[in-house]
């Protein structure tokens, strides 16, 4: 079997009295993505930034690694049955977050049947750093799962959709807003 590209990786090290040398291996595949010499240098430090070394290729390995859809993505990523929508209405609402690479921003939009219950939900990407715009990308696969079929005027606090908490926070703190624009 081939390697997907999304298996795990083994990292192992070999250290000698003046050098540290990194190896990252797949662990399904056993294809060596590459391997780093640190060293050449004899003080305490070494073991150390060997750490700082395997913990950066670790987070840049599953960083670029493919996303395996959940179930939740598919639904939002299949076309959504068409609602019949009588006198409903959407709001809409783009606000800003404080996030750990500065002000991002983000919209949010759902669109309410007449009877208040939310047809659709919809959020747009509007963040600047990658870090954010890949949270408010599954933020967005997952919203609809969360909150269509429910009465807008019941929708309280989310609890960390798509995994990103401050997408989930910005969302929570507009929901008020949100229910103004829609009458609720």
């Amino acid at each position: 079997m081939g390697c997907t590209g999304t298996s795990e990786v083994v990292i192992t090290s070999q250290y000698t009295r003046s050098d540290l040398k990194i190896f990252v291996i797949c662990y399904t595949c056993q294809k060596h993505f590459g391997s780093s010499t640190i060293g050449r240098m004899q003080n305490k430090l070494l073991p150390i930034i060997g750490i700082a070394v395997i913990a950066a290729v670790v987070i840049g390995l599953k960083m670029t690694q493919p996303t395996k859809p959940t179930e939740s993505m598919m639904k939002a990523a299949a076309p959504a049955p068409v609602a019949e929508v009588k006198s409903g209405k959407t709001v809409q609402l783009e606000t800003e977050y404080q996030s750990p690479a500065g002000p991002e921003k983000v919209a949010f939009s759902l669109e309410v049947d007449a009877a208040g219950t939310i047809v659709a939900a919809n959020t747009t990407v509007l963040g600047k750093a990658p870090t954010s715009i890949m949270r408010q990308e599954k933020f967005k696969a997952e919203l609809p799962a969360a909150v269509v079929g429910k009465k807008l005027a019941d929708l309280t606090q989310l609890d960390r959709v798509g995994g990103s908490s401050l997408t989930t926070g910005a969302f929570n703190a507009a929901l008020d807003k949100l229910k103004a624009q829609a009458g609720s």
